[in-house]
């Protein structure tokens, strides 16, 4: 059955449906263990997916613009737990050197940062690393090994970015002021910023129009400052990054901006049961994507964020009426 590359790698990660197929990304069980699940760009293995465990395997090397593509898919879709490597075929050592490089360099980054802060990326780069060494088989006696742990320790009591700046006579930068400073600029824009614009661009152009993409960049932005400064309306935020609107040239679907298409009877019974508070966490929606968080606001399902006042507009535009 021909499926678009998205339902692919949603089915991927999901309830693994392997009737689908697309022209040059597959997956198919490991030919020596039915809880190994290979996924397949061209004829490349990008992911591992581990049934037993519930982990999921990426590999970061670089190939084409279209693995790449399929990658994203994968990650976008993805609810498990996720081991990022460079390169599935390299031995469990070169991939912890390769990890271990990464935290140094994005280390040395945050070090002599004026602007940017790197402080999830770090965070995200140690759990990465920990999961990679309880995943994996170590030989604990190594260096590489030794190395990680000390990461690890260090970074566990704040001492690590010391480390580093010494072990390269790097002076580091006052962020205190610098995060001060540009807390403020942030929430200047934030005020300035207009979801009603944002919904207007996604609802009257193509979902890849300049006018609508220039003005997601600055939305973007507003969400990851959002995180790095812990401001409380990070949530509210993050519950338009799934914007939908009505596609009639697809055979009246709804349709977002991660190209997910929905039925017009799926969008109405979804809307329902959603404003009705049919919908509890861990249900399955939509055949196989799971409802993993609901407030007032917003709901998400499966790697969608959807905000309940947007899916308000969307009903009253595409739905109301039939």
């Amino acid at each position: 059955m021909r499926v678009s590359n998205s339902t692919l790698a949603h089915s991927f990660c999901n309830e693994l449906n392997f009737n689908y197929k697309t022209g040059n990304f597959n997956f198919k069980k490991s030919y020596n263990n039915d809880n190994i699940i290979n996924l397949y760009s061209y004829n490349t293995i990008i992911a591992i997916r581990d049934l037993k465990k519930g982990i999921l395997i990426i590999s970061n090397k670089y190939y084409s613009v279209t693995t790449s593509k399929h990658r994203s898919l994968v990650r976008n879709a993805s609810n498990n737990s996720i081991i990022d490597i460079y390169d599935i075929n390299e031995s469990n050592m070169n991939n912890l050197n390769y990890l271990l490089n990464d935290v140094f360099n994005i280390i040395v980054k945050d070090i002599r940062a004026y602007k940017s802060d790197y402080k999830y990326s770090i965070e995200a780069h140690i759990n990465n690393l920990k999961k990679f060494l309880n995943y994996f088989k170590i030989d604990k006696r190594g260096k590489l090994y030794k190395k990680a742990i000390t990461y690890i320790n260090m970074f566990k009591e704040a001492t690590l970015h010391d480390f580093i700046s010494k072990e390269l006579n790097i002076k580091m930068v006052n962020k205190k002021a610098l995060y001060k400073k540009n807390k403020v600029k942030f929430l200047k824009e934030y005020n300035s910023f207009s979801f009603d614009r944002l919904e207007n661009y996604f609802f009257n152009y193509s979902y890849n129009n300049k006018l609508f993409l220039d003005y997601y960049k600055i939305y973007n932005r507003l969400l990851n400052n959002a995180k790095i400064y812990n401001i409380a309306f990070y949530e509210i935020l993050k519950s338009y990054k799934s914007l939908i609107r009505c596609s009639t040239t697809e055979g009246n679907v709804l349709i977002t901006n991660q190209n997910i298409k929905i039925s017009f009877d799926d969008a109405k019974k979804l809307y329902y049961a959603i404003i009705y508070k049919k919908i509890k966490i861990g249900d399955t929606v939509l055949n196989y994507y799971k409802a993993l968080k609901i407030t007032d606001d917003y709901i998400t399902i499966g790697c969608h964020t959807f905000n309940i006042n947007h899916l308000k507009k969307v009903y009253n535009l595409y739905l109301g009426g039939l």
